[in-house]
């Protein structure tokens, strides 16, 4: 009955932009961009320029001119840089007008701004001109102010259970970019799957970023999520990882998009791709007489008999946090990830380190973790043996610049009744 009285909004109440701009009015008349339209920008946003001229020259099937000036007015998009603020922010904010006489001008209080009214410009075009070649596009006249209401606008992309490619990593940045959307949580190794090349350690993704049948693991990991019983990229979205170069060019296609990339290296839980791979490193090493250097890298206590069932029931996906091991592994990564963003020309700036689901009964019979617990009896119990991981990791992190995200668990304290509680050690941090 609720239903029956349902009645469909008048296409013109519709804002056509998503999410709502803070201010838009609607002006007398149209505007038409045509053949011969012109994109003009300041100094300092040829790339903004450049991406809406991709766009259009999709719409029109002809790129329109750019050019370095400061001239607007009929069939040219002008974008510059300017004072601008509205409702209080002037961070990532601008104007977009649509004139008769004084064409598109997009002005945005620094060059994200500039970007973010060019995704607005997109989405004001008809729906239905995106399915063939347009000769011309109209648009109402109209005015727009706008700026962000979340200062942390994100998705997070699971990669290491299912498997993307590069251009559809690209296809979702590009999406992202048309909601206005920022920080990518690129969620790039798990349980099932390792996904990013580590030039140190090439096991990782040798053994950690396949899928297929095994009885031991020893070659590839377990097919899961259905991934199937062979570990081919090319028919399993189980298998596959990005290489140096790829990772590069996504690093860059995002910064083009003002898309921050948050990389996930997840441990101590959901870490069973990389343990996998390093105890097939021990075994290699260890087979040629190089006992040390079979031992660096080793996340695992072998001699652990611990029983714990994770999320996702294994029991063998919880990294050692009491040898030193998995902390020289930790530094070895992440520094290879800083270089990656170097050589791509940009720097990384926040590090998700997981954290989560860390089972009971992890590390209770490992005589590594015993003996820890009993020369540090401030850390009380096993179950803190994973603040003690994180505040590793947090020195490892911090010494190198960068800011630590992870999921809930990785400022928690646990006590022995099983309650919880934030971890003061981890104040404004």
């Amino acid at each position: 009955n609720q239903n029956k009285k349902l009645t469909l909004i008048n296409k013109n109440d519709i804002i056509p932009i998503i999410p709502s701009p803070y201010q838009i009015s609607k002006n007398d008349g149209n505007v038409t961009l045509g053949e011969n339209l012109m994109i003009h920008h300041q100094s300092g946003l040829k790339n903004e320029a450049s991406l809406l001229a991709e766009h259009l020259s999709n719409l029109m099937g002809k790129k329109p001119m750019l050019m370095e000036s400061e001239v607007s007015g009929p069939n040219i998009i002008f974008l510059k840089t300017g004072k601008v603020e509205v409702n209080g922010v002037s961070k990532e904010a601008y104007t977009l007008e649509i004139h008769p006489d004084k064409g598109v001008i997009i002005t945005g209080s620094d060059p994200a701004g500039v970007f973010y009214g060019t995704q607005s410009l997109i989405a004001l075009v008809p729906v239905e001109l995106f399915s063939s070649v347009n000769s011309s596009i109209e648009l109402e006249a109209l005015k727009i102010s706008d700026a962000p209401a979340f200062g942390y606008r994100g998705m997070h992309f699971d990669v290491g259970r299912n498997f993307q490619t590069k251009e559809t990593v690209m296809k979702f940045l590009d999406v992202m970019a048309y909601y206005k959307l920022y920080k990518f949580h690129f969620h790039i190794t798990e349980d099932e799957g390792w996904r990013l090349e580590i030039e140190e350690l090439p096991e990782l993704t040798q053994i950690g970023a396949f899928r297929g049948h095994t009885l031991d693991d020893s070659e590839y990991l377990a097919p899961a999520y259905g991934s199937g019983a062979f570990p081919d990229p090319d028919i399993s979205y189980g298998s596959g990882f990005y290489t140096r170069q790829d990772f590069i060019e996504i690093l860059q296609y995002s910064a083009e998009r003002h898309i921050e990339v948050i990389p996930e290296v997840n441990m101590p839980g959901h870490a069973r791709a990389a343990i996998k791979a390093m105890e097939y490193r021990y075994r290699k090493l260890m087979e040629q007489g190089k006992k040390e250097e079979a031992e660096k890298y080793l996340l695992s206590d072998p001699d652990d008999q611990s029983e714990y069932s994770s999320a996702q029931l294994y029991d063998d996906n919880i990294v050692c946090v009491c040898k030193d091991a998995p902390y020289i592994f930790y530094e070895t990564v992440v520094d290879d990830i800083i270089e990656i963003y170097e050589e791509a020309g940009l720097t990384l700036r926040t590090l998700h380190t997981g954290g989560d689901e860390v089972p009971l009964g992890s590390w209770e019979k490992s005589p590594i973790c015993k003996d820890l617990l009993e020369k540090n009896p401030e850390i009380s119990n096993f179950r803190n043996l994973q603040a003690y991981f994180f505040g590793r990791v947090t020195e490892i992190l911090e010494e190198r610049n960068l800011t630590i995200a992870g999921w809930e668990e990785i400022a928690m304290t646990f006590f022995e009744d099983g309650t919880w509680e934030a971890n003061p050690e981890f104040a404004g941090k």
